[in-house]
């Protein structure tokens, strides 16, 4: 399956008008990250080499605190990070004093949601989506 670009008029943010465009994420993420994911059980910084996979999360053990790598480093990257269920908390964490969308953390609070973090050179962005059935 190749993967289809989203167009630049296809927003990411709040956009719930049935476009597609959650259908072309969700394909796309399937077929490229799928065979080049990391599994993580406890906690975990991310580094460079991280934003060409997907992190699933699996907090069953305990709660999961995943770092994020100085905003400078990255300016542009994206990383992708799944919480495959919430027995736990599943935590995301601004490298030191960077926030995450204003906040120093952000909990991902619903199983099989995807979050995808992108670094504007001194904060982290952050966006998500729940895997469709």
């Amino acid at each position: 399956m190749p993967i289809e670009t989203l167009l630049s008029t296809e927003r990411l943010v709040g956009e719930t008008t049935g476009d597609g465009w959650l259908d072309k994420i969700n394909d796309n993420f399937r077929y490229r990250f799928g065979a080049e994911g990391q599994n993580k059980t406890a906690n975990y910084t991310l580094v460079l080499a991280d934003a060409s996979k997907l992190t699933r999360v699996d907090p069953t053990s305990g709660a999961v605190t995943i770092t994020t790598p100085a905003a400078a480093t990255c300016t542009g990257v994206a990383f992708l990070v799944e919480a495959l269920n919430v027995t736990n908390t599943v935590t995301l964490d601004g490298n030191s004093s960077e926030t995450i969308n204003g906040s120093a953390t952000k909990t991902i609070g619903t199983a099989g949601r995807l979050v995808i973090l992108r670094s504007d050179g001194t904060n982290w962005n952050a966006w998500y989506y729940d895997r469709l059935p």
